[in-house]
């Protein structure tokens, strides 16, 4: 049996199975709201501190994952990639992490305590790490999973008119109490009931209409060339005589494809596979902003007077 490839569109982030839980509950987030307004910049910051060493929970398909950066980063200090931990049975219970202020405005960091901890070896050094929003880095993982995620195109469609007594059948369960009425202008088939001889268009498949929607597909192999030579988009247009809602029509058009091509050859392949070792290659981008040479301005010499004094 043939298989059927349908049209599909970049997944938005209700369509994909992906959930953020935040630090917060409703009624908090609700509060914290209230007191941004009411509370100084201190006693917000004190109340909500601890906080931060809370991890995000993100979901994706059913299984959950804690997201947590606040730890000591240093391989050599004693609290390496441990949690925050509070010591009642120390004169002052003390934390295994202290807050203090960073060189930025506004940043705070990780700072480790001397602790005499008997239940693990080594030495705190004093280390100090950056703080990390564990709930902005669980949405940002779902925004990546949202923008690299296609799904099927979904259409519901309506054979018949109110009334008909074929209104629960469909071309597909009951292909004999239709007729097949040629294509459409985008090679689509229309289907008529014999009943009520409504007429109704279906969505054509990826073999039928590859650019559905689409106008100017005579620019995309040009296009394309350009999107891999990072020709500038101004100079695109005005060679493809295009605007510029049509450049990133197309560019986001492209981008579907691509992933469409991932999921046909990729994602399937590697499905069912594990790997011990995965070695990553990333290119390095380089922006180069506000490239104009200033010229400085050396000082004038004096000219020496040749009289005598």
């Amino acid at each position: 049996m043939k298989k059927v490839k349908r049209l599909k569109k970049i997944a938005k982030t209700y369509n994909i199975g992906v959930t953020c839980s935040s630090p917060f509950t409703g009624n908090q987030i609700i509060e914290r709201h209230k007191e941004y307004l009411t509370l100084s910049k201190n006693d917000f910051m004190k109340k909500y501190r601890k906080h931060i060493f809370t991890p995000a929970v993100i979901n994706i398909n059913g299984e959950s994952h804690e997201i947590q950066f606040n730890y000591c980063i240093n391989t050599f200090c004693k609290w390496y990639g441990m949690p925050q931990k509070k010591y009642d049975n120390i004169k002052g219970k003390p934390s295994r992490y202290k807050l203090e202020k960073g060189s930025k405005d506004g940043i705070h960091l990780i700072k480790c305590n001397n602790i005499n901890d008997n239940d693990s070896i080594g030495y705190p050094i004093g280390n100090a790490t950056d703080t990390v929003s564990n709930w902005s880095v669980a949405e940002e993982i779902k925004r990546l999973i949202t923008i690299n995620s296609i799904i099927p195109v979904h259409k519901v469609y309506e054979f018949h008119t109110q009334g008909c007594s074929n209104e629960s059948d469909t071309p597909v369960k009951s292909p004999d109490l239709f007729y097949i009425r040629g294509k459409s202008s985008s090679n689509s088939t229309k289907y008529q009931c014999k009943v009520c001889k409504k007429i109704t268009n279906v969505l054509p498949e990826q073999d039928e209409c590859f650019g559905y929607h689409q106008r100017r597909n005579d620019i995309l192999m040009q296009f394309t060339k350009d999107i891999l030579n990072r020709t500038p988009v101004k100079r695109t247009c005005k060679k493809l005589n295009i605007g510029s809602s049509t450049y990133y029509n197309k560019l986001e058009w492209l981008y579907k494809k691509c992933l469409e091509f991932l999921e046909r050859h990729e994602t399937e392949a590697f499905k069912n596979k594990t790997f011990d070792e995965i070695w990553l290659n990333t290119d390095s981008f380089i922006y180069n902003l506000n490239n104009i040479k200033q010229k400085t301005e050396t000082p004038k010499l004096k000219k020496r007077s040749s009289r005598p004094t």
